[in-house]
């Protein structure tokens, strides 16, 4: 996750290779749902739609959940963000919708302020790509909504994001 997070693809693709060559088995732990939304962001890096159908398939059972590090110490954020990431690398514009959808109202009712910003962009991506009329005018409110979001928490390496994802 942290070679993808600075942008080194070929560390985390040798990375993502040994634990794909598993099959992504992991135990069934309080790691999992972490170990498999990490995946999911490193997979969406490397644009490895092949894989994502399977990280998908594994991190669906989570989709009502948040996504959190042991029993409550770090929480990530609902796993609707992850899983539309994932639909959003298979070109599966309808379920990457639902799941962004449900991540931006199950950030916002925790207040998990950060991981609502990170959706708000990541759904905006999704909405670029998609491309229709309405979806770019949504894709610039979400956009406005995660750059104020990162300016009053001071989300640097997200305003770097953002600033990658102007016109």
């Amino acid at each position: 996750m942290i070679a993808a997070d600075l942008g080194y693809k070929m560390a985390a693709q040798r990375v993502f290779e040994m634990l794909a060559a598993s099959g992504f088995e992991f135990a069934f732990d309080a790691k999992r749902s972490t170990t498999l939304a990490y995946l999911a962001e490193v997979c969406c890096f490397l644009g490895d739609e092949a894989r994502a159908e399977s990280l998908y398939a594994l991190l669906e059972p989570y989709r009502d959940l948040t996504v959190t590090a042991g029993a409550a110490t770090v929480c990530y954020g609902s796993a609707g963000r992850y899983l539309g990431l994932l639909a959003t690398a298979l070109a599966a514009w309808d379920r990457a919708e639902d799941h962004f959808e449900e991540a931006l109202r199950t950030n916002d009712r925790m207040c998990a302020l950060p991981w609502l910003a990170h959706t708000q962009r990541d759904y905006a991506g999704m909405l670029r790509r998609r491309g229709r009329v309405a979806d770019l005018k949504r894709a610039d409110a979400l956009l406005s909504e995660a750059w104020t979001a990162a300016n009053r928490l001071d989300m640097v390496a997200l305003k770097s994001r953002l600033r990658g994802q102007e016109h």
